[in-house]
């Protein structure tokens, strides 16, 4: 079938994919410049999947870099290796056994790290992982050029930003996802904070014309409250049937909270 323009392209598509559930296997045909490719695609929208969790293991809840040979010799302690915690995570078993940032970690368990480089810099993150969930390790610590001896527990590491689920809207045209761990401690929000974060906002689309953006976190639609994406999905769904002409979204943007409204046209 010859395509014309962009309106044959959403009828063919439409009859295509007319009562189907899966994308659909088809061959374009296409010019680039002087010479004319064919190339199989699938045509439809293919839905975002909760990505999972990855396998579950220990974690020290701090942040980290590695004690590089020119750091070492600033220190004037050329022989210095291991890791320079950048940052403790509050209210964590790290916070509550007494590390602080600045402290210099050198040893697990009586094991010296070797780490002096960027190459090694998974090093401790490896070496915990080796143990269990709930473990207590004890680091060799150096501390205003003092070793401590501090036992950690070690903890289960919380789910990564690409692991948390995500929503796609296709009227609106933006996607986002749940908040995780690593999202609220970077924000400096409470732990269990809720709401649906905005990865990302089509260009032109309903949701930037209204002022949306990637980073933004929808607190309420059209006051209610949304908790996570899936509360999101149902508020979306309710817009999208009541065919509403003004959308009003609660957002925390940094430090502040904004109402935008979206005006959709359904008619286009």
């Amino acid at each position: 079938t010859a395509i014309k323009n962009v309106p044959d392209l959403i009828e063919l598509t439409a009859r295509l994919t007319e009562g189907k559930t899966e994308r659909v296997p088809v061959v374009a045909t296409f010019e680039r410049k002087a010479a004319r490719y064919l190339a199989g695609v699938k045509v439809g929208i293919q839905e975002l999947k909760d990505p999972g969790l990855e396998v579950t293991k220990a974690w020290l809840p701090v942040e980290t870099q590695v004690i590089s040979r020119d750091i070492a010799r600033q220190l004037s302690q050329p022989d210095l290796k291991g890791f320079y915690v950048t940052r403790v995570y509050p209210e964590s078993t790290a916070e509550k056994a007494g590390l602080k940032p600045g402290d210099f970690i050198v040893a697990v368990d009586g094991e010296g790290l070797t780490a002096n480089g960027s190459e090694h810099e998974d090093e401790l993150r490896t070496l915990i992982r080796q143990y269990d969930v709930g473990k207590n390790v004890d680091l060799t610590v150096v501390r205003n050029q003092e070793k401590l001896k501090v036992p950690v527990e070690l903890v289960r590491s919380p789910r990564l930003q690409r692991e948390m689920k995500k929503y796609r809207n296709d009227e609106f045209e933006f996607t986002a996802r749940d908040v995780s761990f690593f999202d609220a401690a970077d924000e400096q929000w409470e732990n269990k904070q809720q709401g649906a974060l905005i990865e990302d906002v089509r260009s032109g689309s309903w949701a930037e014309l209204g002022s949306l953006s990637a980073g933004d976190l929808i607190l309420e639609v059209d006051g209610q409250v949304v908790t996570n994406v899936d509360g999101l999905r149902q508020q979306m769904e309710q817009v999208a049937t009541a065919r509403k002409t003004v959308l009003v979204m609660k957002v925390l943007r940094g430090i502040h909270t904004l109402y935008l409204e979206m005006e959709p046209n359904w008619k286009s």
